[in-house]
């Protein structure tokens, strides 16, 4: 066994006195019920507390975050709403979905520091992203109808006879900075020179949406670019020349002072995130609306969802610096062996660590549609170990020896273990991890919390006759600690 990155305080045993007036040094605590006062090292009875009152139903999804601002909140998922309570010396729980979603699973909720905003998925719901103030709206926009495109034989534009060009477009959210998926391509060929191609927009989908984002290959190509942003109250926008006037439209006079995108021009133009081809069946609508997990966090500036039902084995995340946009092809998978799912994710000494039921594994960073080859030769799952994993996404958490956060703290079926993401070591080599002190039925809902003024790690689990979280073991990480 490699030594222990730092000193582990309690390793001589469980200290099973209730409570405790004092621990010795060295020894593990067993609590049902209390908490623990760091100044003191003595553990007390929880005497009650209704600060935050009742959230309408029983809770299933808990979770602190803080705000540029400053301003902290409880986030709790309970019936078939989400609920908020400022944490401070008083506070109250408020409903905070306009309507009432499904039945609320275990909800995660990650603050996302580039938007100052709050992401919350259950993996029953779609997205919630919440400001810190009002009701939170659904995130991303829901994928348009397909466009409907013709070539009109107008003399507008030099595009050369046979020309072909595909297209689809996006609703686009300027208030949020929120761009849909994009809509199914359409495709049409010249059919006599210096003709326009017109695309008539369905109906809008998304009512927030401000404009269109109508984005076309080159002559025979699978990249999409992007060739104009047109403003909502347009029905139709012309590759081309308006000849026809018919109003509520816009052409690329408008937009660029000139009537023909020539494929050179559109190379400097931004492209949709994806892979172009191929272009039958309409790929890139594949995965493009944000997935429904209960598995979430942040790396590499991206958002990162997992603990997806229909792809259990994968892990989602978005475009750099956008929460909110997850490309078809943004996505990960561990090297495991068939039916070993996602259970747990992390980020410790700057890689993201992904737990699985019976291993553990690092990426170092997220592919990106830019690099060469799609950065796979780059970014890839390493292997940390094989011979255990994590039983309970809520105990995977990341602490550090001053501001870092080097390690990740999480429980196996081996009993509590850490990471840093090279290798990993049980936290008490001489704990008797069985079931005469734990429920192992209901282990999957164990959760770990981490107090960094006090360096401490608290770790709920159900006792042996438990079917809910009852008592607490307490571990001190200071490395001077004897």
């Amino acid at each position: 066994m490699p030594a222990s990155p730092f000193r582990v305080m309690f390793d001589k045993g469980i200290n099973f006195s209730d409570p405790p007036s004092e621990l010795a040094p060295g020894e593990l605590v067993i609590a049902r019920n209390s908490f623990y006062e760091p100044e003191s090292g003595a553990l007390r009875k929880w005497p009650g507390n209704t600060l935050f009152g009742a959230a309408g139903a029983a809770v299933s999804g808990l979770s602190f975050v803080r705000f540029r601002s400053g301003l902290s909140f409880l986030i709790a998922s309970a019936g078939t709403d989400y609920y908020t309570a400022p944490v401070g010396t008083t506070g109250s729980w408020t409903a905070r979905t306009s309507a009432a979603l499904t039945a609320v699973g275990d909800a995660e909720s990650t603050y996302f520091k580039d938007t100052d905003r709050v992401y919350v998925s259950d993996g029953v719901n779609r997205l919630r992203v919440w400001t810190g103030s009002g009701d939170m709206r659904a995130g991303g926009l829901t994928r348009p109808s397909v466009g409907t495109l013709t070539f009109l034989s107008n003399s507008a534009t030099t595009y050369p006879n046979t020309a072909t060009f595909y297209y689809c477009h996006t609703e686009y959210d300027s208030v949020n900075d929120v761009e849909s998926a994009p809509s199914n391509v359409a495709q049409t060929s010249a059919t006599a020179a210096n003709g326009t191609f017109r695309y008539v927009f369905p109906t809008v989908t998304n009512a927030a949406t401000v404009s269109y984002r109508v984005y076309r290959t080159q002559h025979g190509g699978a990249i999409f670019y992007l060739i104009a942003t047109v403003p909502v109250a347009n029905l139709r926008y012309y590759d081309g020349d308006d000849t026809e006037a018919l109003g509520s439209s816009y052409d690329n006079d408008t937009e660029w002072g000139f009537k023909t995108v020539d494929d050179a021009f559109l190379t400097t133009r931004p492209t949709m995130p994806m892979i172009g081809e191929p272009l039958k069946a309409n790929y890139i609508t594949v995965n493009g609306t944000i997935p429904i997990g209960d598995i979430t966090g942040t790396f590499d500036n991206s958002y990162y969802i997992a603990g997806v039902d229909s792809h259990p084995l994968d892990l989602y995340y978005s475009v750099a610096g956008q929460p909110e946009t997850f490309p078809p092809i943004n996505f990960v998978r561990p090297p495991v062996s068939q039916g070993d799912a996602i259970n747990g994710a992390g980020v410790a000494n700057d890689r993201l660590v992904v737990f699985t039921l019976g291993g553990v594994y690092r990426l170092n960073t997220f592919p990106r549609h830019t690099d060469p080859g799609f950065g796979l030769g780059l970014a890839r799952f390493e292997e940390v170990t094989t011979d255990h994993g994590c039983v309970a996404k809520h105990t995977v958490v990341p602490f550090g020896i001053g501001t870092s956060s080097s390690f990740l703290f999480y429980l196996s079926t081996r009993g509590p273990m850490i990471t840093d993401g090279g290798q990993t070591w049980p936290v008490n080599k001489d704990l008797a991890w069985d079931p005469a002190i734990v429920n192992f039925s209901y282990i999957s809902g164990a959760w770990a919390r981490v107090f960094p003024k006090y360096q401490i790690i608290v770790l709920a689990v159900p006792s042996k006759d438990a079917t809910a979280n009852d008592i607490c073991f307490v571990y001190h990480y200071h490395p001077d600690r004897k």
